[in-house]
Protein backbone atom coordinates (compact mmCIF):
# COMPACT_ATOMS: atom_id res chain seq x y z
CA UNK A 1 0.00 0.00 0.00
CA UNK A 2 1.07 3.56 -0.74
CA UNK A 3 -0.12 6.88 0.72
CA UNK A 4 -0.70 9.78 -1.66
CA UNK A 5 -1.38 13.31 -0.46
CA UNK A 6 -2.51 16.77 -1.54
CA UNK A 7 -4.73 15.53 -4.35
CA UNK A 8 -7.68 17.45 -5.77
CA UNK A 9 -10.71 15.58 -7.11
CA UNK A 10 -11.21 16.84 -10.67
CA UNK A 11 -13.83 14.37 -11.90
CA UNK A 12 -16.19 11.81 -10.39
CA UNK A 13 -17.85 9.05 -12.38
CA UNK A 14 -19.91 6.03 -11.33
CA UNK A 15 -19.75 2.59 -12.92
CA UNK A 16 -21.83 -0.21 -11.43
CA UNK A 17 -21.06 -0.17 -7.68
CA UNK A 18 -17.71 1.63 -7.99
CA UNK A 19 -16.98 5.34 -7.92
CA UNK A 20 -14.04 6.62 -9.96
CA UNK A 21 -12.22 9.72 -8.71
CA UNK A 22 -9.87 11.42 -11.13
CA UNK A 23 -7.34 13.31 -9.02
CA UNK A 24 -4.44 15.64 -9.65
CA UNK A 25 -1.55 16.31 -7.28
CA UNK A 26 -1.37 19.88 -5.96
CA UNK A 27 2.31 20.35 -5.08
CA UNK A 28 3.50 22.29 -2.09
CA UNK A 29 6.62 24.44 -2.30
CA UNK A 30 9.67 22.46 -3.51
CA UNK A 31 7.53 19.39 -4.23
CA UNK A 32 7.20 17.55 -7.52
CA UNK A 33 3.73 17.40 -9.11
CA UNK A 34 2.86 13.71 -9.60
CA UNK A 35 0.13 14.16 -12.20
CA UNK A 36 -3.24 12.53 -12.67
CA UNK A 37 -4.35 9.26 -11.03
CA UNK A 38 -7.80 7.68 -11.28
CA UNK A 39 -8.84 6.08 -7.97
CA UNK A 40 -11.34 3.23 -7.83
CA UNK A 41 -13.53 3.72 -4.75
CA UNK A 42 -15.48 0.54 -3.98
CA UNK A 43 -18.06 -0.13 -1.25
CA UNK A 44 -15.13 -1.49 0.83
CA UNK A 45 -13.16 1.79 0.64
CA UNK A 46 -13.05 3.63 3.98
CA UNK A 47 -13.88 7.33 3.52
CA UNK A 48 -13.52 9.85 6.32
CA UNK A 49 -13.74 13.59 6.86
CA UNK A 50 -12.07 14.92 10.01
CA UNK A 51 -12.21 11.46 11.59
CA UNK A 52 -15.91 10.94 10.84
CA UNK A 53 -16.98 8.21 8.43
CA UNK A 54 -18.77 9.58 5.34
CA UNK A 55 -20.35 7.98 2.29
CA UNK A 56 -18.91 8.18 -1.19
CA UNK A 57 -21.79 10.46 -2.18
CA UNK A 58 -20.26 13.15 0.09
CA UNK A 59 -17.25 13.43 -2.23
CA UNK A 60 -17.31 16.22 -4.83
CA UNK A 61 -15.05 17.84 -7.36
CA UNK A 62 -12.68 20.42 -5.94
CA UNK A 63 -12.22 18.55 -2.65
CA UNK A 64 -8.67 17.94 -1.45
CA UNK A 65 -7.89 14.39 -0.30
CA UNK A 66 -5.18 12.08 0.91
CA UNK A 67 -5.55 8.37 0.15
CA UNK A 68 -4.10 4.96 0.85
CA UNK A 69 -3.93 3.11 -2.46
CA UNK A 70 -2.71 -0.14 -3.95
CA UNK A 71 0.89 -0.13 -5.11
CA UNK A 72 -0.29 -1.81 -8.32
CA UNK A 73 -1.42 0.61 -11.02
CA UNK A 74 -2.66 0.15 -14.59
CA UNK A 75 -0.55 1.36 -17.50
CA UNK A 76 -3.53 3.27 -18.91
CA UNK A 77 -3.67 7.06 -19.19
CA UNK A 78 -4.52 8.17 -16.62
CA UNK A 79 -3.20 5.32 -14.49
CA UNK A 80 -5.85 3.65 -12.33
CA UNK A 81 -5.56 2.01 -8.92
CA UNK A 82 -7.68 0.84 -5.99
CA UNK A 83 -8.26 3.23 -3.10
CA UNK A 84 -8.39 1.50 0.29
CA UNK A 85 -8.86 4.67 2.34
CA UNK A 86 -9.77 8.24 1.37
CA UNK A 87 -9.32 11.16 3.77
CA UNK A 88 -10.99 14.47 2.98
CA UNK A 89 -8.77 17.38 4.00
Amino acid sequence: MVTISNRMITEITMEQENLFLTTVHIPEENEYAEGIIRLVVSPQTVISNKGMSVSASALCTGMMINAVISDAMTLSLPPQTTAYEVYVL
